[in-house]
């Protein structure tokens, strides 16, 4: 699908714009999720991944649901919504009583992994209007999940809990979950415990705005830390201590990237980063789909351009 750089204004300032469910349309995320989704195909039993060997490895894998579904909310495309829906069910299929998954590989953070999908999946499909049966109908299955997740599997896993200090995209991730799960499973409760982490991920972000993965900053990381902080920032008001430290995580974010006459325009620069120095295909849609939405939430056009520069760029890897 063709994309242009330039975008009519009432687009780009309409009300309400902010809404995960309204960004996803933006002309210019329609071709990266149709790529993002054809980079993660779902085969027909709902097979993601290592899973497709024929074995239920990861549940992680399964997150690929996510990509699927926003390319359908994208496009308007039910076909693609339902394969994020078959990719669901057979993330079920390895669900257990206690709320844990099966899977050799299956860890803590491969739980948190679908439940950050499955909450993004379902708010989403609600903000657009959409049904969301499909989704909402294991809303027992992982409620159970979470709250194995943030009371059993610390002591099963504590290696990867001791990891959340030094690996803050895990932190956002558990935050926007919470905050969502909250409202969707109409448990009060987890808003406090997002609110904690929230807390947490300003404790690990330095005084120049990046946040500290593996001891040090790192471009793509700050990059999924603002997607998910951009969709907690949906459900929460600007007095909210999440808005100050997006903020300034955004600016720092900013400063790596490329701008004209700068060249390579649209790169986003990897010197330094911790966990990658070399961003690579899929680095570059994940910060893509970042960038589109903090260009609207920080009504900032020469960033939306900018995400224009930066898919072109990624084209040519």
């Amino acid at each position: 699908m063709a994309v242009s750089s330039r975008f009519p204004r009432r687009w780009f300032y309409t009300r309400d714009n902010t809404r995960i469910s309204v960004m996803l349309k933006d002309p210019l995320l329609q071709p990266v999720l149709i790529t993002m989704a054809d980079l993660s195909p779902v085969d027909s039993l709902g097979r993601c991944g290592v899973n497709q060997s024929g074995t239920f490895t990861n549940v992680a894998d399964q997150r690929q649901s996510l990509q699927h579904v926003y390319r359908g909310i994208s496009t308007n495309n039910s076909a693609s919504i339902s394969n994020g829906s078959r990719a669901m069910d057979y993330a079920i299929t390895g669900w257990n009583a206690d709320g844990s998954f099966d899977g050799v590989d299956t860890t803590a953070f491969s739980v948190l992994g679908i439940l950050d999908a499955y909450f993004q999946i379902w708010m989403a499909l609600v903000q657009d209007g959409r049904n969301a049966a499909a989704f909402s109908q294991y809303s027992t299955q992982f409620k159970t999940s979470m709250d194995w997740f943030l009371n059993d599997s610390p002591a099963l896993f504590p290696a990867e809990w001791a990891a959340i200090g030094v690996t803050t995209n895990g932190v956002s991730s558990l935050a926007m979950t919470l905050r969502l799960a909250a409202i969707l499973l109409k448990e009060p409760s987890y808003v406090a415990t997002s609110n904690t982490y929230v807390t947490q991920i300003g404790a690990q972000q330095n005084a120049a705005g990046w946040f500290n993965e593996n001891g040090g900053f790192d471009s793509h990381y700050q990059g999924i830390n603002m997607w998910r902080q951009a969709v907690l920032l949906n459900h929460v008001d600007q007095s909210h201590p999440m808005d100050k430290i997006a903020k300034l995580g955004f600016t720092w974010w900013k400063s790596r990237m490329i701008y004209p006459p700068s060249s390579p325009a649209g790169k986003i620069d990897g010197t330094g980063n911790s966990r990658t120095p070399v961003l690579n295909f899929g680095h570059y849609i994940e910060n893509i789909i970042a960038m589109a939405f903090w260009a609207r939430i920080s009504r900032d056009r020469g960033l939306h351009d900018q995400a224009y520069r930066t898919y072109r760029y990624a084209l040519t890897l």
